[in-house]
């Protein structure tokens, strides 16, 4: 047997569920009409936007008794002079920037070639660091049977009074580029 407070839960969860359905739907086809529409509502946006903006000027061409008719069309006829002289200024800027382009291109390139200045120059004594330290190993080789006396020692087994040679490894000192990364990486991860 179905009981009637049964029937009515299972009815009111349906009709509930429906009317979720519907928001749901009604939802889809809004944002869908909006996304498909855009090129109509766009324009529509700006052009209330625009009255908002314009009907006080409007208002106040009334109040100085001016017919509405010659007050909007003077408001509207104010306010597309004001944006075509805005377009006009940034077209002239952009033409502006456009002819200061290989200008700045130059200046840009002369930085970086100074830039790879300092690299090469780096590079340079780093190359004569490693010549350095290469000589310096060339001195600090055993003398490969040069003179007897010294072959003798050579051959000769350690004393217990021989110190071991303490080796100390170090790091090459940081290209400009490393340099530069490491000054540069702090600002970046904030």
């Amino acid at each position: 047997m179905i009981d009637a407070a049964g029937l009515t839960r299972s009815q009111d969860h349906a009709v509930k569920l429906v009317k979720g359905v519907a928001a749901a739907v009604l939802a889809s086809l809004i944002v869908a009409a909006l996304y498909f529409g855009r090129e109509v509502f766009l324009p529509m946006a700006l052009a209330i936007l625009l009255s908002f903006v314009l009907a006080p000027l409007a208002r106040l061409l009334e109040d100085w008794h001016f017919p509405r008719v010659a007050s909007v069309v003077s408001v509207v006829l104010m306010a597309f002079l004001v944006i075509f002289a805005l377009g006009g200024i940034i077209a002239t800027q952009v033409t502006q920037l456009a002819g200061a382009l290989p200008g700045y291109e130059a200046n840009m390139r002369s930085k970086i070639t100074s830039l790879r200045g300092t690299t090469t120059t780096s590079n340079t004594l780093e190359r004569a660091a490693d010549v350095l330290q290469d000589l310096g190993k060339e001195l600090n080789k055993p003398k490969e049977a040069s003179s007897p006396a010294m072959a003798s020692k050579s051959n000769a087994s350690p004393g217990p009074d021989a110190k071991p040679i303490p080796v100390e490894v170090r790091q090459p000192p940081p290209t400009a580029l490393e340099s530069i990364a490491s000054l540069i990486s702090p600002l970046l991860t904030r």
